[in-house]
């Protein structure tokens, strides 16, 4: 269920949402031994949010903004009662997005702001991982007419953004594979527009 509102270079909308899914599927592990497993999954998952957008537009500045705020969990797990009631993996409470920018008919200059807070790296709910904030700013600039100069910068302050941490726990040697955003990635092109 939601709401629209829309003038004068406004608009917002709000979205509240409640879901319930199941899930049989197999999964590969590793066990505490570090032995290669295939787990069977076979749950029933619910969520709960709200989902808000907005535009802000005023002459050559525009504003852009959305987040979505998630309560989830686990409702029930046939091969683990333990997990019932934690929240699932990789799932953080809130994930948001901000974009300012000025646009001329010579000039585009902005940046895209993603961020997320923290979530949990597996069901078992014992280590979380960090939320993170990754800046992108860009610039585009038109000379003269079909052609564009561009610059962009992604994760411009080189935050290192975890997205999945392949275990459980910290293991006893303290090393767990984990995957992340590219680092800073500064990128230039030239367009010509025939």
């Amino acid at each position: 269920m939601g709401a629209k509102f829309r003038r004068d270079g406004i608009s917002l909308f709000a979205t509240g949402f409640w879901a319930s899914t199941t899930d049989k599927n197999y999964q590969i592990a590793s066990d505490a031994t570090g032995a290669t497993v295939v787990l069977p999954i076979d749950r029933s998952y619910s969520a709960k949010g709200v989902e808000l957008e907005a535009q802000l537009e005023r002459g050559p500045f525009s504003l852009s903004l959305g987040a979505t705020y998630t309560k989830a969990k686990i409702d029930s797990d046939k091969g683990d009662a333990t997990a019932a009631g934690n929240t699932p993996r990789h799932q953080p409470d809130l994930i948001f997005r901000v974009m300012p920018q000025y646009q001329s008919r010579r000039v585009s200059i902005g940046a895209n702001i993603l961020g997320t807070t923290s979530s949990f790296a597996q069901d078992s709910n014992l280590l979380k991982q960090s939320g993170y904030v990754v800046v992108s700013p860009f610039v585009q600039i038109r000379p003269v007419d079909r052609v564009e100069l561009a610059l962009n910068a992604y994760n411009v302050f080189d935050k290192l953004a975890l997205v999945q941490v392949g275990s459980a726990a910290i293991p006893s040697g303290g090393v767990a594979n984990a995957q992340v955003l590219n680092g800073r990635t500064i990128t230039g092109s030239v367009r010509f527009t025939f």
